[in-house]
C-alpha cells in the first residue's frame, strides 16, 4: 500500500508541474522597461534655479536597460547611458517652466544601424569625420522604448547677474583725466543672458547718472567727454 500511494502522488505531481499556460509554440512578447524620475512630487516642483541635477532610473522585467533617451519637448531626443546628468536650463529674461521627459530602453534591438526612429536617430562613432554612418562604424542600438516616458515639469526662476570689478583695477584718488574700469559679470543661468552693464560716476542715487553699455562689454574708458567702452 506505501508503495501506490507514493506513485499516486508522484503521478499528481507530474500532472500539476506539466500544467502550464505558456507553450513553447506561444512565446512571451518582450516588454518594454518602465523609467522614473527621482524627483517625483505630486504636482510640480517649487520655482527653482536654471542648474538642475536630474537622475534617473528604470526597471525592465524581462531583459536590461542600455540606456535613456531624454527631451525636453517629447519631440527632439538626445541619448545618454548615464542615470543621471547635470543640466543647464537656459533662460532669456523671464521665469520659465520646463517639461522634461525620459524613457529607457532595454537590449532587443534590430541589430542594424537606423537613421529614424520615433526617438531619434540613432548615436553612433563618427570615425571618419564625414557626419554620417558607415559600415563598420560603433552605434548605439536602440532596443524596445519606453511608451511611456517618466514626466518632470521644472519651473525656473530667473536668478540675478552679479558684477564685481577686476582685481587691482581701482582708480586712485587722484588719476589722469583718463581711466579705465574692468569688471566680470556672472549670471547663473548663463553669461550670455546679461543684456547690459549700468554704471554712473559720483552720484548714483541720480538716475539721469547711470549710462548704459552693452552686456558683451568687459571694461570702459572714461575721460572728460568722452566714454570708450
Amino acid at each position: 500500500m506505501r508503495q501506490v500511494r507514493s506513485i499516486s502522488i508522484l503521478g499528481l505531481l507530474l500532472a500539476g508541474l506539466s500544467c502550464s499556460k505558456e507553450f513553447s509554440s506561444q512565446p512571451v512578447g518582450n516588454s518594454p522597461p518602465e523609467t522614473y524620475v527621482f524627483l517625483n512630487p505630486d504636482s510640480t516642483l517649487s520655482r527653482t534655479t536654471s542648474q538642475q541635477h536630474l537622475r534617473w532610473w528604470a526597471v525592465d522585467p524581462d531583459g536590461f536597460v542600455m540606456g535613456y533617451v531624454f527631451s525636453f519637448d517629447s519631440v527632439t531626443w538626445s541619448y545618454t547611458p548615464r542615470n543621471d546628468s547635470i543640466l543647464a536650463l537656459r533662460l532669456n529674461t523671464t521665469d520659465t517652466t520646463y517639461r522634461f521627459f525620459v524613457a529607457a530602453f532595454d537590449n532587443t534591438g534590430n541589430g542594424r544601424y537606423d537613421a529614424s526612429t520615433t526617438f531619434g536617430v540613432e548615436p553612433f562613432t563618427d570615425l571618419n569625420g564625414n557626419l554620417q554612418w558607415d559600415s563598420g562604424e560603433p552605434f548605439v542600438d536602440f532596443g524596445e522604448i519606453d511608451p511611456t516616458p517618466a514626466q518632470l515639469t521644472i519651473p525656473i526662476r530667473n536668478s540675478p547677474p552679479s558684477v564685481a570689478f577686476v582685481l587691482r583695477s581701482d582708480v586712485p584718488e587722484t588719476t589722469y583725466t583718463v581711466s579705465t574700469f574692468q569688471w566680470t559679470g556672472l549670471d547663473f543661468d548663463g553669461n550670455e543672458t546679461i543684456q547690459t552693464y549700468f554704471y554712473a560716476l559720483d552720484d548714483t542715487s541720480n538716475p539721469a547718472s547711470w549710462r548704459s553699455l552693452p552686456g558683451t562689454y568687459s571694461s570702459v574708458t572714461l575721460f572728460r567727454n568722452r566714454t570708450i567702452g
